[in-house]
Order: structure tokens, then sequence, then C-alpha cells
């Protein structure tokens, strides 16, 4: 078994305990080894995954095929310049990054270990090497911390300097996305939808590679991943992005600059999914700005609810969880996502020699 989801099993094992009525020192205990744990998976992962050999040339040989954003260019430089090593450069990043998350989720949720747990579980395929990312979100989630609001539009800027997919977060800034009627979201959400199918229906049609429009194009090459299981998988995590959405209207002091970005960023969230069911890689790209957001929304309202309930809602995500990261790492990737691919291990092994690098070269090359 992937030795990386038997941590995974180790936190669910900690968030059902989180649940229960433990004293605090306990439950602070289990939060620092739930830390740890997040830590060593997303924080010190070395060569996993398959984007990192793009990271790894684009630093040493100034390999800019990718087409990588400015800043993000002009960060790698400057480290590389100073003769750092692409591995203390990714592994900070990703380091300052899951502590910046730790942080959020230890100040702003009611469960952290369980909030913790169901992010890993549904960024795990998309957070290990997408270093541009990375670094836009830690912007992001600096903003959020320092000013306890919707990150500014300057931020959001800033951002897409590293990678253009946080552009999208300016949507949130429309007021449609402020605390409406439960009519007016319902309506939104409707409209979501059918779009999202008329999109779905003028992809699977060929009608935009017919009329040769390149930027269209290019989004029919993402769909054609698509099939049924993914919608299936789809429904389900719609479902409780709708859920998160819910508890969070429920909130007193949704007036509150931070109340009101969750809300936001879950309301954002639940719609972009439904537009690009059709073409997931670009819900998978914002996942990693707005998922925390939707996390911390769901498990507050998860943690208001009676015992019972709060069971069955517990099990119901985190069954999703666990078979949905079953699948990603005993599935086709998995051997690019091993526990052994980390830094920690390494050192005390003292870097054998891998097939690792030649493995994801080999990968891009023939797929």
């Amino acid at each position: 078994m992937n030795g990386n989801f038997i941590i995974f099993l180790i936190l669910i094992f900690l968030s059902l305990l989180e649940s229960t009525n433990l004293n605090a020192s306990v439950k602070k205990l289990m939060w620092l080894a739930s830390s740890a744990l997040v830590i060593f998976v997303l924080g010190l992962g070395y060569k996993v995954g398959l984007d990192w050999v793009s990271y790894q040339d684009n630093y040493y040989y100034n390999n800019d095929s990718e087409g990588f954003e400015p800043l993000y260019n002009l960060l790698s430089r400057l480290f590389a310049s100073l003769n750092i090593n692409f591995w203390f450069f990714a592994i900070f990043i990703k380091s300052v990054n899951v502590i910046l998350l730790l942080s959020i989720f230890k100040r702003y949720t009611k469960l952290p270990i369980l909030t913790v747990t169901i992010f890993l579980a549904l960024t795990y395929p998309y957070i290990n090497d997408v270093l541009r990312q990375i670094v836009a979100s830690i912007i992001l989630l600096s903003s959020f911390l320092l000013f306890k609001k919707m990150p500014s539009i300057l931020s959001i800027i800033l951002s897409t300097g590293f990678h253009t997919s946080s552009l999208m977060l300016l949507l949130g800034k429309f007021n449609v996305f402020k605390l409406s009627s439960k009519k007016f979201t319902i309506l939104i959400i409707l409209s979501s939808i059918g779009f999202g199918s008329l999109l779905m229906g003028l992809l699977s049609s060929g009608l935009f590679t017919t009329l040769n429009i390149m930027a269209i194009s290019k989004l029919q090459m993402y769909s054609e991943d698509s099939n049924i299981a993914n919608i299936y998988s789809s429904i389900v995590r719609l479902s409780i992005y709708a859920l998160a959405l819910y508890f969070q209207t429920r909130v007193s002091n949704v007036k509150s600059g931070i109340n009101d970005w969750i809300y936001r960023a879950t309301l954002l969230m639940l719609i972009i999914e439904l537009l690009t069911m059709s073409i997931p890689i670009i819900s998978q790209r914002v996942r990693l700005y707005l998922l925390p957001f939707v996390c911390i929304a769901l498990t507050n309202g998860i943690a208001t609810l009676p015992k019972g309930t709060k069971l069955i809602l517990i099990g119901y995500v985190l069954s999703y969880c666990i078979l949905f990261l079953y699948l990603f790492t005993h599935g086709v990737f998995g051997a690019f996502y091993q526990i052994d691919m980390n830094i920690l291990i390494q050192l005390l092994r003292g870097f054998p020699p891998n097939n690792w690098e030649s493995a994801a070269y080999s990968f891009w090359k023939y797929r």
C-alpha cells in the first residue's frame, strides 16, 4: 500500500478522535502530530510528482520552454544566482505554504485536523510540485492572514505574476458574490449548471475544433481527459461544496471580512466547479486558492451539528476523500507519489541512486 495513503489514514483516525470530547491538551498534541505529518507529506516532498523536472530545468538552465510567468522566473533566477540548490528552493516554498495553511486552519476552524485532512485529500494530486501556483497561494494566504478579509486586487494581480490562474479570484470581487438572498444564490448556481452543461455539449460536439478557435480549441484538448467516472466524483464533490456554502450562509456574523471571504470563496469554488465539469483542469488549478476556505466553512458547520448528524456527515466526506486518494495513489500516477520521495528519508539513506528523474522525463516524452 502507498505510504502516503497510510499517513492519510492516520490523519483520518486523528480527525475522528478530534470530534470527540477529549481534553484540550490531548487535542493540542494531536494537532501538532497532524501538522508534522502534513509538513512531511506536502512540504518535504523530493522529486515527487511529474512537473518538477520542468521547474528544475527552468531553474538551472534558464529553460523557459513552458512559458512560466515573469515573476516566478525572476524569483527562480534570484535563488539560482545565489548558488542555492533547486530542492532547497522548492522545499522552502512548499513548506512556507503548508505552514500558512496550518496557521489559518488552526486559527479559524473548530476542527482543524479534519479541515487539513479534507484539504490534503482533495488537493494532493495538484499541490506537490506546481511551484508557481504555490508561490501565488503564499501571496493570497498571507494577504488573508494580514488583513483578515478577501485578498485585495493588488495582491491578486501580484499573484498572477507567478500563476495566471489566480486572476480568477477577481470574480469574487463582484457584488453578486456577497451574501444575498437564498433565492438569488440558488439562481446563480442553477445558471452555472446551465452554462456548464452548454459548454460540455459544445466541447463534446467538436464545434470549436471545426471553427479553429485557438483559445477554445485548447479547452477542447483539456476536456478530452474527462470521462463518465469523473462525473460521479464531481457530483459528490459538488455536494460537499454546496453543504459548505449552506453552512456558511448560517454564520451569524457574516458581515465580518473573514466570514465574507469564506462565503465568497465557497460560492466561487462551487460555481467554477459547475462551469468547468468538462474541463476539470481549470477547477483543479483554483482549488489551491479557494479550497482552504471551503474546508473551513464545511468543518465549522459540521462542528455545530448534533453528535449523530455530525458523525454521519464526517463519515460521508471522509469516505469520499479515502476513495479519491486511494484511487489516485494506487493508480497510474501512484509510482510518482511514493513516501520515500521525501527529503528527510533520502537524507537518512544518503541519497541512493534512483530512476525518478528519468521516469518523469519519459512520462512527458511518451504521454
